[in-house]
């Protein structure tokens, strides 16, 4: 019996070595169309041609070609598209590498009418696929929109792929069509696939009045039991998606081209960030309007389970001075004052990938959000590059600290304290300071407490009173104090900006009885609600942002909210949104502050005071000054006629602030 039970324990244990060493399979499914029947309303597209660039690119990264799907023309039904991905979750098993891409036609369409049918966008539309089967216009006694595939009918569908796959496997989804559009943009492109026409049932009005909480997200909710989803968007929501022309002429869609190029650059470990880094590039060399966005955790890398570490290099984009050429040297990086980055920081340049530098760079004009610098080597505008700043000069961002510590006998903290602010220029130890770090002894034991002048803690730390502190509790104290000098500045930043002109924001009471105080301010008291308006009062399409800055210097981003990508909160020229808002019952007493931001493309603020976020969207990021000056025309070699820094655009953003008083009522 023994002899038995050891046979099939080891019978067992074979099965499950050899099933823990199995490859992941790589499986793909292509859906493209691009002729729709002539009564549907969508022109032809060129989206046969993506298929061979899509196919090649997987086969060279491992894919089977009897594993790769394809849906073309009559055959990419809506029907056939859902049971399609219905084979490929059957198909698929843990720490499988899934990639489906879409090369179509897309469109905004009406919302669904009920939270229970799938009301969730903030803007009233949904997303749409165009299948084969699906119509461009509302016909009362033909077409109702039923043949759209809805980004809600994708998400059910990419779900079911996730669970299967497990957290180690990858779902990579490639969309190459506009989600929706505004009219078309003046660039050298032939033709754009979607219309700036969304599908709605007659007459119809989007809900203007949205809530702060969350919506549910396209990519979902992270469980553990997921794998991460990456999307890759040809196009930012507003935005046409326009077709390229390859290297033999021929036309080809942006995304597909530009993934087919990026994928023959990447390495293994390489992730999804520098990926997307490249795709982006390439895009934007041929149409520079053109804004692709990505959602998903960017650090995983590419076709594998693994997870890098977020890279300490900067983004880099070549600044569009001159739009015929090729190559310019002027950059601009997605880092500015926020981010200790001020006039004369330097930087080293590196090709995306790669460990040897190809330039240096010199920051000359700084931004809250983003900087622009010049570098005498021309840069290749279809080239992804980043930086590494090697040189700091703080400028205005800047903090003073007194350190308060009296009767302490340890020696070696007192050391300590003193030498971690010394590589630290934005940090000056003075008496009549912004924060104030007290150390207090008693009873054997420390306690460490950093102060603002508003008097709210900022962070607290107790040690034995022979203790020092850790790697972490030192990097948590700056961190600390890096987040309170960004708040600081960005409370006291003056509204404008070329875009302010444009911008209402007013706060509205929902009791007609609320107090005003002596400066004209609501006064509200916790547990109250109010309406919040933020007017695009311009002629073309904007995006908005807002940050809270508490009385107690707390400050968190209300928009984006958590769930949601920096697309999603689009203002059409003329548009209304309406929040509502309530005051929390934990708020202290004193001056609120909400800074509202808008923009010509989205910004992600939650990359500023939330690292965790910076994995998770990745859009474009805009700065609110007008900050341009000529400061680097001395030089006589050929990239001087390109470095006119002006030329530049950082200050393609409005900011302005709307305010109230928090007043507890006596108990």
């Amino acid at each position: 019996m023994k002899r038995v039970l050891i046979f099939y324990l080891l019978i067992a244990s074979v099965s499950a070595f050899s099933q823990t060493n199995i490859s992941p399979k790589k499986l793909a499914l292509i859906v493209a169309i691009g002729q729709y029947p002539e009564n549907s309303g969508w022109p032809a597209i060129a989206s046969i041609n993506d298929i061979k660039y899509i196919k090649g690119a997987l086969i060279n990264k491992g894919f089977k070609e009897k594993d790769i799907d394809t849906l073309k023309n009559n055959k990419a039904t809506k029907a056939a598209i859902l049971k399609a991905m219905d084979n490929l979750a059957k198909k698929a098993s843990t720490n499988d590498i899934v990639v489906i891409h879409f090369s179509c036609h897309g469109q905004q369409i009406q919302d669904q009418a009920t939270i229970a049918e799938g009301k969730d966008e903030s803007d009233g539309y949904d997303e749409a696929i165009i299948p084969v089967d699906a119509e461009a216009m509302y016909n009362p006694s033909g077409y109702d929109g039923s043949k759209h595939l809805r980004d809600d009918d994708l998400a059910i569908k990419f779900r079911a792929i996730r669970n299967k796959i497990k957290p180690n496997g990858t779902l990579l989804v490639l969309i190459d069509a506009c989600h929706s559009g505004t009219a078309s943009r003046a660039v050298d492109a032939s033709i754009s696939r979607g219309t700036p026409v969304p599908f709605t049932f007659g007459k119809y009005q989007p809900d203007s009045n949205l809530p702060f909480a969350d919506e549910d997200s396209f990519i979902g909710d992270g469980k553990d039991s997921l794998s991460n989803m990456v999307v890759i968007s040809a196009s930012a929501a507003h935005q046409q998606n326009f077709q390229l022309w390859d290297d033999k002429g021929v036309d080809v869609g942006s995304l597909s081209f530009a993934f087919a190029k990026a994928m023959a650059d990447i390495k293994p470990g390489d992730d999804y960030e520098l990926l997307f880094e490249k795709i982006k590039a390439r895009v934007q060399a041929g149409i520079p309007t053109q804004i692709p966005m990505i959602e998903g955790n960017l650090t995983q890398q590419v076709f594998e389970g693994k997870f890098n570490k977020p890279s300490d290099e900067i983004i880099l984009t070549i600044a569009k001075t001159d739009k015929q050429a090729k190559e310019d040297s002027v950059f601009v990086i997605n880092k500015g004052a926020f981010d200790n980055i001020s006039k004369g920081s330097t930087c080293k340049i590196f090709v995306a990938g790669s460990k040897e530098p190809v330039a240096e760079g010199t920051i000359v004009t700084v931004g809250s959000f983003e900087s622009a610098g010049v570098t005498k080597k021309l840069l290749k505008k279809e080239t992804a590059y980043r930086a590494v700043i090697d040189q700091v000069s703080f400028g205005e961002f800047s903090t003073a600290i007194a350190v308060n510590e009296p009767g302490i006998n340890n020696s070696r903290l007192k050391s300590q304290v003193t030498a971690l602010f010394q590589p630290y220029q934005f940090i000056s130890l003075k008496n009549n300071a912004d924060l104030m770090l007290n150390i207090n002894e008693q009873n054997a034991r420390v306690r460490m407490e950093l102060f603002d002048r508003g008097d709210s803690t900022r962070w607290v730390k107790e040690l034995s009173a022979s203790d020092t502190l850790s790697a972490t509790d030192k990097e948590e104290l700056i961190a600390s104090i890096k987040n309170s000098t960004r708040i600081k500045y960005l409370r006291s930043l003056p509204d404008g900006g070329d875009l302010s002109k444009n911008l209402i924001a007013q706060i509205i009471p929902k009791n007609n009885n609320s107090a005003v105080n002596t400066n004209g301010e609501m006064v509200f008291k916790p547990g109250d609600i109010f309406t919040m308006n933020v007017t695009n009062n311009s002629k073309e399409d904007l995006f908005f942002s807002i940050i809270d800055i508490m009385p107690n210097n707390e400050m968190q981003v209300l928009i984006p909210t958590p769930a949601r990508t920096p697309q999603d909160y689009h203002l059409a020229p003329k548009e209304t949104k309406t929040f509502t808002v309530g005051v929390d019952a934990n708020t202290p007493s004193g001056k609120e502050v909400y800074k509202v931001f808008i923009t010509r493309s989205p910004i992600d603020l939650r990359q500023l005071f939330d690292r965790k976020t910076r994995a998770a969207h990745r859009g474009v990021t805009m700065s609110l000054e007008d900050m341009i000056n000529d400061t680097f025309k001395d030089s006589e070699d050929a990239a001087a006629t390109r470095s006119v820094v002006s030329n530049v655009k950082l200050d393609e953003a409005g900011m302005l602030t709307v305010g109230f008083t928090v007043k507890k009522q006596n108990p």
